[in-house]
């Protein structure tokens, strides 16, 4: 693997951002090839240990103390494990439905379709909600429970 790629997930891990993996962790680097210290520690720091193969364990996810999450395990594993860790935009109520999130500005726009009228439903988003009627162009205010 390029260690430069490595290094950017490394980046993006110390950030926050959630790092998870599936397969078999890298053995060697484009630098220096296999028994390179950099990949040793750049694996060692977002997943715990470095070198396993991914494929023969359980799910493992490894949180360091400033709450960064570097996880591996098998590509079902990792399905599941995803709602677990991050706050969907939205989640539709008991009856589904389905959403297109975009961010204009300071602003969060979603497009919901295929949910019935006066379901409850749950947007990772702060502020004041609208309803924007497509049919008749009506502007209602929604309540907003924290």
């Amino acid at each position: 693997m390029h260690i430069e790629s490595l290094e950017k997930i490394l980046d993006f891990y110390r950030q926050g951002g959630i790092v998870l993996a599936t397969g078999t962790l890298p053995k060697a680097s484009s630098r220096i090839g296999e028994n390179d210290s950099g990949v040793e520690a750049i694996l060692r720091e977002i997943f715990g240990e470095s070198r396993d193969p991914v494929h023969n364990k359980e799910l493992s996810i490894h949180s360091n103390n400033a709450g960064r999450k570097g996880g591996y395990g098998s590509s079902a594993e990792i399905v599941s494990a995803i709602p677990k860790l991050i706050t969907p935009d939205f989640i539709p109520g008991k009856d589904g439905g389905c959403v297109l999130h975009r961010k204009i500005d300071d602003r969060d726009v979603y497009m919901v379709t295929e949910v019935k009228h006066g379901s409850d439903m749950f947007f990772r988003a702060t502020g004041r909600a609208e309803r924007w009627n497509a049919e008749d162009g009506t502007i209602e205010t929604l309540p907003v429970l924290e």
